[in-house]
């Protein structure tokens, strides 16, 4: 499965088939590595399998003899972006985890403040006062915990 399949959104794609049929096993092919749509990916508990998208015959017969035994097969070029990412990929884990404890008004803030809009951008936006913004920013700190929002990016 590609996850930038045009028109439709491979994610929910895989949810959809992940929940239809849990116990199909599923090589997930990625041109694109990028830490939320990778973490989502193994929120899911999909028993997925990450090969890079210029893969050789070697690894496509080595990700499909794991996949076929059962075992979780992840591409070089994969494991190599786990590894330099790993403090990044802990903090959007947590992040993913924990927002069900914002309220939806925080979620739409949290996602303005993911895109680098400023306090005033993001009630401009949301047709809110600053001060309401810099609230539901208190908020989200508080329940997310969160003292940088360096990470937001990747949401």
């Amino acid at each position: 499965m590609d996850l930038g399949i045009p028109q439709l959104n491979g994610l929910e794609t895989l949810k959809t088939i992940k929940s239809k049929y849990p116990g199909k096993k599923i090589v997930v092919l990625t041109n694109s590595l990028d830490i939320t749509t990778l973490v989502r990916v193994e929120n899911l508990n999909t028993n997925c399998f990450f090969v890079q998208r210029r893969y050789t015959r070697r690894d496509e017969k080595t990700a499909l003899y794991q996949v076929g035994r059962g075992n979780y097969y992840i591409g070089n070029k994969c494991k190599h972006y786990f590894k330099k990412h790993s403090e990044q990929i802990e903090e959007v884990e947590y992040l993913l985890n924990n927002m069900s404890n914002l309220t939806k008004s925080e979620r739409k803030v949290l996602s303005k403040m993911s895109e680098n809009l400023s306090t005033n951008e993001i009630a401009d936006q949301l047709l809110n006062s600053t001060k309401t913004i810099i609230n539901n920013k208190t908020n989200i700190s508080k329940k997310l915990e969160i003292t940088s929002y360096n990470n937001l990016q990747y949401l």
